[in-house]
């Protein structure tokens, strides 16, 4: 059996295109999958990933109500975060509560 070179680069050829293609359709659409994950699915690192994403783009408002979602949802991180955004103690109590360590202050 004799080795095609030209077949085996077309087939990797369409692998690394749907590769490409999914990965930028990913990027286009990151913050709705996240927004939808959190919402329909309850999914609090979803709303947390979802509000660093408005965060970035200076949307604080959607931003801290994301981190509001996680941070009822009992994600310790999102608590965290939360309380640097509000510089709100209670959220650092309640990530440090749920097992969050740098949440936890010494007295």
């Amino acid at each position: 059996m004799k080795f095609n070179l030209n077949k085996y680069l077309q087939k990797w050829g369409y692998v690394a295109f749907i590769i490409v293609f999914l990965a930028i359709g990913y990027k286009l659409y990151e913050l709705d999958i996240y927004v939808w994950s959190c919402e329909s699915e309850s999914n609090t690192g979803s709303c947390l990933l979802a509000s660093r994403i408005y965060l970035e783009k200076d949307n604080k408002i959607m931003g801290e109500k994301y981190l509001r979602k996680s941070c009822n949802g009992d994600y310790a991180l999102g608590c965290y975060e939360l309380g640097i955004l509000t510089k709100e103690d209670s959220f650092f109590k309640k990530a440090c509560g749920l097992g969050h360590k740098p949440a936890c202050k010494e007295d």
